[in-house]
């Protein structure tokens, strides 16, 4: 008997390669790009494995209205996006896929902090809109703005592989210290990586740059909030390329519109466009 694989991942769909993987270890495969529930409901109607994104959520409907799944395979590192108490209900096996994605987002929050810090996107604007031959003062203000790395202190918030991937990144632009908060890493772990673990409190009030990659937990879920971002320096740059839920959005826009912080690059949101 062959399994029948659906692959909803909605953000790109799978090349030939992972296809012909998948079919030359005799299973039938095919792929569907959801974006709702009832979608995934029924483009996997029959399907023994099913292999998802993070949008849309695998639920309790989901899992309840497909009697032969056997297997959800999570594309990517966190499973917040499926509901692990239903697929325990169900005998359903749920995996995981670790360091998928670990240079990427590490190799993203850092081109972003450097986006931020160097102007570059006000740069090219400038130049662009004739501002660099044309009006000298708006260049030289916002050269004046430019920050770097160097000497300042940079704040981790979960020091997973994501997080001492982008330690190892940061350290080579020379900051004065790097300093997260992660009360699951002791700090044996956090020396390999030339870290100082630090209280939550002291991340936001010492460090000049916070970036986020941490999981979406009841515990972290809008830890980030407007009381978390008054702690913060006011030219403090805040980067979130985790999960959405971290952060309270409102508090997130009055801390900016307010000058409680400088500047933030958010690659996520709580419900996703």
């Amino acid at each position: 008997m062959s399994y029948r694989v659906v692959i909803t991942v909605s953000n790109r769909p799978p090349n030939e390669i992972t296809l012909n993987v998948i079919r030359e270890a005799g299973f039938e495969v095919e792929y569907a790009k959801c974006l709702t529930e009832n979608e995934v409901i029924t483009a996997a109607k029959d399907a023994d494995v099913l292999l998802v994104g993070t949008v849309p959520h695998t639920t309790r409907m989901v899992l309840e209205a497909l009697p032969n799944l056997k297997m959800v395979g999570r594309s990517g590192v966190g499973v917040d996006s499926v509901d692990l108490d239903a697929a325990t209900e169900f005998g359903i096996c749920v995996t995981n896929t670790p360091g998928i994605n670990t240079s990427e987002v590490a190799d993203h929050a850092m081109a972003m902090l450097l986006s931020i810090i160097r102007k570059i996107p006000e740069q090219n604007a400038a130049l662009k809109n004739g501002a660099w031959s044309d009006r000298p003062d708006e260049v030289n203000r916002l050269q004046g703005q430019l920050r770097r790395i160097a000497g300042n202190t940079v704040g981790i918030f979960g020091l997973g592989n994501i997080g001492t991937a982008f330690a190892t990144r940061v350290r080579g632009f020379g900051p004065e210290k790097i300093v997260a908060y992660d009360p699951y890493v002791p700090q044996t772990t956090a020396d390999l990586f030339g870290v100082q673990l630090v209280d939550f409190d002291t991340l936001l009030a010492e460090s000049d740059f916070i970036t986020v990659h941490s999981p979406a937990t009841v515990e972290t879920n809008h830890i980030f909030n407007i009381d978390a971002f008054r702690k913060m320096k006011s030219s403090a740059v805040f980067i979130n390329c985790a999960r959405g839920p971290l952060v309270d959005e409102a508090g997130l826009q009055e801390a900016l519109q307010s000058g409680e912080i400088a500047a933030a690059g958010i690659d996520v949101t709580e419900v996703e466009p």
